[in-house]
């Protein structure tokens, strides 16, 4: 056999103290005990089990050379054998020796199973701590995005007459959410892509080119859809509202006016389903004081839902609705699309038109 290339096994022990191996196995374990003290002071453990064995060694016994023939003599005696099992022989101490053995098998289990319960139970504890870590140093990430490129939207409002943020097109190429980018990058305002997103996308490591409006303009159309849906990135911007009738953007002298946020499915909040941005149903938004607030979503009964959207010039289109709620992502009329009122703002994905729910 060869040497032992695992840990010997307490059977391997015993074979050892009883002159049951042999010689491969005797140096290869000899070796063992060499290198390990832990495996020595087990040898020695069970050498003082076996001691009742030892004691019931003595003088050998020689049988008689006529036990063979009286043997045969009682055998012929008797018509045909016993029925009766034979006798086994019964050796004092072995029983204690088998029933100790089996003893130290079990409390080496028992070891075994409250080591892998404590290691469970370490990892339960430390395993949700260490995703909110690594959770919140994502949310931070994302926050520190919103507020770059909400410091360049600042600028380019405080350029404007009326302060109103980059304005989107009601049709058109220009006509989509995403082109806000475009019009920073333009007046010199944007620094990178890379903050167009959120560290919890599975996109944050795409690259974008950011095109001028001409280069936009001009595009053939697939490319202008690229651009729409991408250009920007994972963050949706405020779709403006209609006053009066007339579409306009957000003014920075508004309050409490959302800017830009995670974005967030239309269909998974319709289906309130929670989406897992930040935590469950949380996402990060900046608002027109620019501050980012962590916002937990409020949720929408389905029969609220409303298929219509807002027109510009001719008002608002009469819809049926339930109790008005007050959400980032949706408008009174629970779609994703321009606001109907100065007290009714809307964030929408890159490619989302304002007047348009699609």
């Amino acid at each position: 056999m060869q040497p032992f290339s695992d840990r010997p096994s307490d059977e391997d022990l015993i074979g050892y103290l009883l002159n049951g191996l042999d010689a491969g196995e005797r140096v290869g374990l000899e070796r063992a005990l060499a290198a390990d003290s832990d495996l020595r002071q087990r040898l020695e453990d069970l050498s003082e089990l076996l001691l009742p064995i030892e004691s019931l060694k003595g003088d050998v016994y020689e049988p008689d050379h006529t036990l063979v023939e009286r043997t045969m003599e009682l055998i012929e005696v008797y018509d045909r054998p016993s029925n009766k099992p034979a006798p086994q022989p019964v050796v004092a101490g072995l029983s204690a020796v088998v029933e100790a053995a089996h003893r130290t098998v079990r409390i080496a289990w028992v070891d075994s199973l409250a080591v892998v319960a404590a290691g469970v139970t370490l990892l339960c504890i430390l395993l949700p701590s260490v995703w909110y870590t690594r959770e919140e140093s994502r949310r931070f990430s994302c926050s520190n995005n919103l507020r770059e490129i909400g410091e360049s939207l600042q600028r380019f409002a405080d350029a404007n007459p009326r302060h109103q943020f980059p304005k989107i097109a009601t049709q058109g190429p220009m006509s989509f959410a995403g082109v806000y980018v475009v019009k920073l990058n333009e007046a010199g305002l944007f620094g990178s892509t890379q903050w167009l997103w959120c560290p919890n996308n599975a996109r944050s490591s795409f690259q974008i080119s950011v095109p001028s409006t001409a280069q936009l303009m001009n595009a053939p159309s697939e490319m202008q859809d690229s651009w729409k849906r991408f250009i920007g990135g994972s963050y949706a911007y405020n779709l403006g509202v209609l006053e009066n009738g007339i579409y306009r953007t957000p003014r920075s002298t508004e309050s409490d006016v959302p800017i830009l946020g995670d974005m967030v499915c239309e269909d998974d909040i319709k289906a309130n389903l929670k989406p897992v941005i930040h935590g469950c149903n949380i996402t990060n938004i900046l608002y027109s004081d620019g501050k980012v607030r962590a916002i937990k979503l409020p949720s929408v009964s389905p029969g609220d839902q409303s298929s219509q959207a807002p027109t510009a010039k001719t008002g608002i289109e009469s819809v049926s609705i339930g109790d008005p709620i007050d959400h980032p992502y949706l408008n009174r009329s629970l779609i994703n699309a321009a606001g109907l009122d100065t007290n009714d703002w809307c964030l929408g994905p890159s490619y989302r038109s304002p007047l348009s729910s699609r």
